[in-house]
């Protein structure tokens, strides 16, 4: 099974309209993941390495991607009437494609959690009342009520199968979209990663948050 999520945009007005026209998604953990990687025997040496991908790789990787999509719209001189096909991952890029009205993107990923999030993104920017809204719930760690905004906003308009993403339990009881009230981007495997390396950094008497605060290259 192929997971795909093709979007139709088209500009009206000052607004843009975003018409998902997907099929079903059946989320299946790690198994399209596998059946695109594994090529050797399970216990080769390529083959523990191709199953310990598709482990890592079967549930949220991405919560947000750093490729500057201003440089991809340039080089490929993005604008109406263009099509696109693109891994979907983190959402961020397609969002920003959807500013120059092509007449059409679509989105593709074996990784299911990541047409989740791509789902819960375009619902959240089509029904999340004002854009402050949408940049709290996305931009704002800390806010204890993104999932309620949520619950009201969003859940009612996204398909049965995304909508069980979210909304599954962990062992703690807690749902999934919980994790937007406190940190979306410390979770998944980049936000997990990336958090070893700041303890390891700090550990070692570094703080990359320091990094921040830098004004040119040579800082």
């Amino acid at each position: 099974m192929t997971l795909r999520y093709p979007l139709a945009a088209k500009q009206t007005g000052n607004r843009l309209a975003m018409t998902d026209i997907s099929g079903e998604l059946v989320f299946r953990r790690g198994k399209e993941v596998g059946k695109a990687v594994y090529q050797n025997r399970p216990l080769s040496k390529a083959g523990i390495s191709e199953r310990l991908f598709a482990f890592l790789f079967s549930g949220l990787v991405y919560p947000q991607i750093w490729e500057d999509p201003d440089v991809d719209m340039d080089a490929m001189q993005l604008g109406t009437g263009h099509r696109i096909v693109t891994i979907a991952s983190g959402g961020c890029n397609i969002l920003a494609y959807l500013t120059r009205s092509p007449e059409r993107i679509d989105a593709v990923d074996l990784n299911a959690a990541h047409i989740a999030l791509n789902r819960m993104k375009l619902e959240a920017v089509r029904h999340l009342p004002s854009q402050g809204d949408l940049f709290r719930f996305f931009g704002a760690a800390g806010t204890g009520h993104n999932s309620q905004a949520y619950d009201r906003f969003i859940a009612p308009h996204l398909d049965p199968v995304s909508r069980h993403y979210w909304e599954r339990r962990n062992w703690r009881g807690r749902r999934r979209i919980a994790v937007f009230d406190r940190n979306f981007y410390q979770t998944g495997l980049l936000g997990l990663f990336i958090a070893m390396g700041h303890r390891t950094a700090k550990f070692f008497g570094v703080d990359p948050a320091g990094i921040m605060d830098a004004k040119s290259i040579a800082d």
